[in-house]
């Protein structure tokens, strides 16, 4: 896995989606966001069985697991290291399978923009995953696998466990 700081220079490399999107915000919603909105780094590992391993962070329901990521950081270097800690076992990252940009701008001011990146990783590990022995380890996130995109799930968060899932 190649070491990359900025997910614009996966815009053009075969094989690797780019989606981009606008969200245009009421000014004091868009203060908000700007302050606290954060890029991720997202991971997704599937086992024997197909299942996808997810997380529940307490705020965001079930999703794949996810990391931030500050301006800078190499993106696979703090997916690889951060999904380890979590699972504390050996994880290989193998490819991007995703980069998801938004555009935050206040409405009628184009001259302000916040910009987040979610690069959605595919990675492997060694050795069976044990969620619960995980969950009790750790205060949170709870870890379960899924064979499918938990009903509760939409939008994007759906389409990323969708990329590991058939549903």
């Amino acid at each position: 896995m190649n070491s990359f700081s900025n997910p614009e220079s996966l815009r053009d490399q075969a094989g690797v989606p780019f989606d981009e999107e606008i969200q245009q915000l009421p000014p004091e919603e868009f203060e908000s966001v700007s302050e606290s909105v954060d890029s991720h780094a997202v991971v997704g590992i599937t086992n024997e069985d197909g299942d996808v391993l997810l997380m529940d962070d307490g705020s965001h329901g079930w999703t794949l697991i996810a990391f931030p990521v500050e301006r800078g950081q190499d993106w696979p270097t703090v997916a690889r290291e951060e999904a380890q800690t979590l699972l504390d076992t050996s994880v290989v990252l193998e490819q991007p399978e995703l980069v998801r940009r938004i555009d935050f701008l206040p409405v009628n001011d184009d001259n302000r923009r916040t910009t987040m990146y979610n690069v959605v990783f595919r990675a492997s590990v060694d050795e069976t995953i044990d969620t619960e022995e995980l969950d009790q380890q750790n205060d949170e996130p709870l870890l379960r696998w899924f064979e499918r995109v938990p009903d509760e799930q939409e939008g994007e968060v759906a389409d990323d466990i969708r990329i590991f899932v058939g549903n």
